[in-house]
């Protein structure tokens, strides 16, 4: 019985795979072999050398088509246009009353010169608002409203006349009303006054009087805002526009206890003037429906106040401060 062989195969180092030798090892003795199949087989086994390759490419061309579609807007709510508020304002105001000459009492009385000197000061004074407002665009509005307005002033003069008779005492503010044309033809006319003082019985007493001259208007703002920072929780509005003023009354008072009331039907004042407006307010949005706000505002008269008055000129002025809430419906 003959032991086992074992085929063990080489690499050879030659570069043609038909000239390999394989050797046969058995026990401690080899012997060259070289068989048809075993040389096939080596030869399937060579690498076969690199080559080139057809590369092939190829283009398409890819077309699509869709339907543009315009992208719509959300219409804004009619109801997010509109706003409706409440105020006060605390304000300054000041007819400035100019004299522009010296009325009849005083050039009788020899003190034209003195019945120049005279003052118009600001009091305290306050204003109730009812406003609404419609927005036109993200930051464009426009408002209105109806405001009472209690406007108080004083009115200093370095002297007075005194009536003789009558002991009644007359600042050039009175006088020069009391003296107007317009007041002299009106059937409405104050218990204890008289038009004119008498030439005869006026006397100048070169001292300082004081009177109060107060006024009430009923206001109907127009204005236009435009709105900074229109999506924060807090915004700034700057509002420019005209303030119609109907003229209510208006009532000087002098230290003696003397008062004097005039309304429109007396004809001194006009019934309707206009101011010029402008002012600056701050919008806190303290919900979806509720702000709160604080206005500056600035008036001016554009015109005289009063009607033909050949001594006096009036051309009022207010600086006001409003706080108020505003419902956005």
């Amino acid at each position: 019985m003959t032991s086992p062989t074992l085929i063990a195969l080489t690499k050879s180092s030659r570069k043609n795979a038909s000239q390999e030798v394989d050797q046969i090892i058995t026990g401690s003795s080899t012997a060259p072999l070289r068989t048809p199949a075993l040389t096939r087989s080596i030869a399937l086994l060579t690498p076969v050398g690199p080559s080139e390759v057809d590369v092939y490419m190829q283009k398409r061309y890819m077309h699509y088509r869709y339907d543009v579609v315009e992208p719509t807007l959300p219409k804004r709510s009619r109801a997010r246009e509109l706003w409706a508020g409440l105020g006060i304002m605390p304000a300054s105001f000041n007819p400035q009353v100019n004299v522009t000459s010296s009325p009849m009492a005083f050039t009788n009385a020899n003190a034209s010169r003195q019945a120049l000197a005279s003052t118009s000061k600001a009091r305290l004074s306050y204003a109730m608002q009812v406003q609404g407002g419609k927005k036109l665009s993200k930051r464009w509005s426009v408002e209105t409203g109806l405001s009472y307005l209690q406007g108080n002033s004083t009115f200093e003069s370095d002297g007075y006349v005194l009536n003789a008779f009558t002991s009644r005492s007359a600042n050039v503010l009175e006088d020069a009303l009391l003296s107007s044309s317009n007041y002299a033809n009106s059937a409405v006319q104050q218990p204890g006054f008289a038009p004119n003082f008498d030439k005869s019985s006026a006397s100048y007493i070169d001292l300082d009087q004081r009177t109060s001259n107060d006024y009430r208007y009923v206001q109907v703002p127009v204005q236009a805002g435009y709105t900074l920072n229109p999506d924060g929780k807090m915004n700034y509005t700057v509002l420019a526009g005209v303030v119609g003023n109907l003229f209510l009354q208006n009532e000087i008072q002098s230290a003696q206890g003397y008062s004097f009331k005039n309304t429109a039907d007396d004809g001194l004042y006009r019934s309707l003037n206009w101011s010029a407006a402008t002012g600056l307010r701050v919008n806190y949005r303290m919900s979806d429906h509720w702000n709160a706000s604080l206005t500056g505002s600035y008036q001016k008269a554009i015109a005289s106040i009063l009607r033909d008055s050949p001594t006096l000129d009036s051309r009022p002025r207010l600086y006001g401060m409003a706080w108020g809430v505003q419902y956005i419906f």
